[in-house]
């Protein structure tokens, strides 16, 4: 077989593509409405879930929207914090934070949510980019550090002393959710280096929950993966505060990180799934999907 202009072999069929890749360009809907174009099946969201799921803000106004606890957060755009004034004011919308200068932006965000906060590139994975302030300049330098992954900044309110659980999803119109696993971060937060680097964080599963907390966990998830189009599997995780039990929804992870020792498919071993039969779980509903697309009429006559 000749080699094309990259070097590389032309793909003649392929049966169905398993995404495993993080962030923009894989997990955002580019990757999926290529394959969409190329009619070619796929694992995991669509173009639309996996774009909603993606951009946490989107996220989180999809679930508020339908009831789905999340906590109390704000954004605002790369345009407005490097305004320098004389523009027309710009009419925001009641969790965007918009024509004010940067100290006022800060203030405001110290105002509302109270510190310490937690402030994210909204469309990264991975923990990358995201800080945790303390105190006023702490925020500014996260800031600027957070519009280096991104166009616009996430900031939300910290929960004290959370507990962050994860559980499983699986399916695609009548989804199913696990058990919940519960992280215990080696660092303060479950940041990048706690995740990928230092060696030093801990996993329980199922987390010791009770059963009314577990089955509360459960219908959010599935809520959650319905609200945002989810389809595959994706894992939901969440913050739960240690003293009152109340829980949020911190995000849905379309492609969560899926080893053999990763959170997911553990949590699915757990429940009485091997890992080569989530694997073939996986593929299949890829293939049923696509054979359902097919079914639709994409002309009028």
């Amino acid at each position: 077989m000749q080699k094309g202009a990259s070097g590389l072999l032309p793909v003649e069929k392929l049966d169905v593509v398993f995404p495993a890749l993080h962030g923009p360009f894989g997990e955002d809907g580019t990757l999926q409405g290529l394959l969409e174009l190329m009619d070619v099946p796929y694992v995991g969201a669509g173009v639309l879930g996996s774009a909603m799921a993606m951009d946490k803000v989107v996220q989180k106004h999809i679930c508020r929207q339908q009831g789905i606890p999340t906590v109390d957060f704000l954004w605002f755009r790369d345009i407005d914090w490097r305004a320098e004034g004389g523009s027309e004011p710009f009419p925001a919308l009641p969790d965007q934070l918009a024509n004010r200068s940067r100290e006022e932006i800060v203030g405001s965000l110290i105002d509302a949510l109270g510190l310490p906060l937690f402030v994210k590139p909204p469309n990264l994975g991975s923990s990358l980019g995201i800080s945790k302030a303390h105190d006023r300049r702490e925020l500014f330098n996260a800031i600027e550090e957070a519009l280096q992954y991104d166009r616009k900044v996430l900031v939300e309110k910290a929960v004290a002393q959370p507990r962050e659980l994860e559980l499983s999803i699986l399916g695609n119109e009548n989804p199913r959710v696990s058990v919940a696993g519960e992280v215990f971060p080696g660092n303060e937060f479950y940041d990048y280096d706690a995740k990928y680097v230092d060696d030093n964080s801990g996993l329980e599963i199922p987390a010791r929950l009770t059963p009314g907390q577990l089955r509360a966990l459960q219908e959010t998830a599935i809520r959650a993966y319905v609200a945002t189009e989810c389809e595959g599997m994706a894992r939901a995780d969440f913050l739960m505060e240690k003293e009152t039990g109340r829980f949020y929804l911190s995000e849905l992870n379309t492609i969560p990180g899926f080893t053999s020792i990763s959170m997911f498919p553990r949590m699915c071993a757990y429940d009485g799934m091997s890992y080569p039969e989530l694997l073939e779980t996986l593929l299949q509903l890829g293939l049923k999907r696509h054979r359902m697309r097919k079914l639709l009429r994409f002309s009028y006559q």
